[in-house]
């Protein structure tokens, strides 16, 4: 009916333009992606809940990696094309990661939206998306930007907007005095005002993450290290696609999971590199 009125389709014209499908031996393709260029935009008024595509317009990372494939670079490609977050975490309830968690006892934590699962290094998932502000004692965020766990103190470090909690991993539960400004704690001005993800990288280091920009942390002295921030791309962290991350986590060492969008890549921090 909208299409009728909008556009002067019939009905044999919005179902051949929207509903009718090519087989699939006549397609070459890839798996689904919303961010897509060639993906058409869809109205929320168009369908059951709360779901809408907009004009997308420039090319994703699946589109670069499907190119890839049927144009592909030379075996030195400076490039690794990443992987998609529903088939590499088969199951996930998530479309996308905003926050990931490295957990004392081998446990790691996914959040996205006001939602959280757990997936354990034995390959154990938990899958039943919970409630943060139900399940965290004292974490008042309706959605993590970044979050990480510190382990020389036991705790954990939730980021969202220009916000802050810590919490306790002993006591479960968020300590006092909490949310607090992240640039009046944090290296004051050299740090960003908001994080999009975070890294501990040994006992004293912390990498922040902020659109194409990175930091490197010293936890002990407060400050931000000299020469940063510096540029995220293939070079400065090997063969990365990525020119932002959503999320980021340490798995089984060396292995790095790198998160944007719907897709991943796997990090070696030994050779640096992603693969």
């Amino acid at each position: 009916a909208d299409y009728a009125r909008t556009q002067g389709w019939s009905k044999a014209q919005v179902d051949n333009a929207l509903f009718k499908k090519y087989d699939h031996d006549r397609l070459q393709k890839s798996n689904y992606d919303r961010y897509s260029i060639m993906h058409y935009s869809v109205s929320n008024k168009h369908t059951i809940g709360d779901y809408s595509v907009g004009w997308n317009t420039k090319l994703s990372n699946m589109d670069m990696a499907f190119v890839g494939e049927i144009y592909p670079f030379s075996n030195t490609s400076s490039h690794v094309y990443p992987s998609n977050l529903a088939t590499g975490w088969y199951g996930i309830p998530f479309s996308k990661v905003d926050a990931a968690l490295n957990y004392p006892g081998g446990r790691c934590y996914i959040f996205s939206g006001d939602k959280y699962v757990r997936w354990d290094h034995d390959n154990k998932a938990y899958l039943t998306a919970k409630s943060i502000q139900n399940n965290w004692e004292g974490v008042t965020f309706s959605k993590i930007d970044a979050a990480f766990y510190w382990k020389p103190n036991n705790k954990v470090y939730f980021f969202s907007g220009s916000k802050y909690i810590r919490y306790d991993v002993s006591s479960a539960k968020a300590d006092a005095n909490y949310p607090r400004d992240i640039v009046s704690n944090w290296g004051s001005g050299d740090m960003f005002n908001n994080i999009d993800a975070a890294l501990p990288w040994d006992e004293n280091k912390i990498y922040f993450f902020k659109d194409r920009k990175y930091v490197r942390f010293d936890f002990n002295e407060n400050v931000v290290d000299e020469g940063y921030p510096r540029e995220l791309n293939h070079k400065t962290w090997g063969k990365v696609s990525f020119d932002h991350i959503d999320a980021i986590v340490p798995w089984e060492s060396p292995v790095l999971y790198l998160f944007n969008g719907s897709q991943y890549h796997r990090f070696d921090i030994e050779k640096n590199e992603a693969y």
